[in-house]
């Protein structure tokens, strides 16, 4: 006869059986390497570019950096000088990125699509591209 086991419950739902140690282990040497790579490639530019953000750096210079802290992000953000110029160019940013996003929601398209929306004498010559995009491809 089979023994009966109970499982702990919290609030009803029953709790996973433990993975074995050998299986954790051998999951972690296979992400490993992905998570070393985007570490080396992400994470540690993303650090130094913070990390210069706080100096002032000639790059055409032998001089040393000087340490400015958050005054850069302050003249960016309220000098009269600089901000105009940053609240343009992040605009521009979103302008050429959301013409990037709809662009590319017009290259999804298919031929049949475009070709119902524009030939005249379609059946459904009528609609437009416009609602062309909205119906999946």
């Amino acid at each position: 006869m089979a023994a009966i086991t109970e499982t702990a419950s919290v609030g009803g739902a029953t709790e996973p059986p433990e993975k074995p140690l050998r299986e954790t282990r051998s999951a972690i040497l296979m992400v490993s390497p992905a998570m070393i790579l985007l570490a080396l490639f992400v994470v540690v530019p993303f650090v130094m570019a913070f990390w210069l953000s706080l100096h002032n750096v000639k790059l055409d210079s032998a001089r040393p950096s000087t340490w400015m802290g958050l005054e850069q992000y302050r003249r960016i953000l309220f000098d009269p000088d600089l901000s105009s110029v940053f609240y343009r160019s992040l605009l521009n940013n979103f302008l050429f990125a959301d013409g990037h996003v709809k662009s590319n929601k017009w290259s999804q398209l298919t031929w049949d699509q475009i070709w119902t929306a524009v030939t005249p004498g379609h059946v459904d010559y009528g609609r437009s591209c416009a609602s062309a995009m909205q119906s999946p491809p």
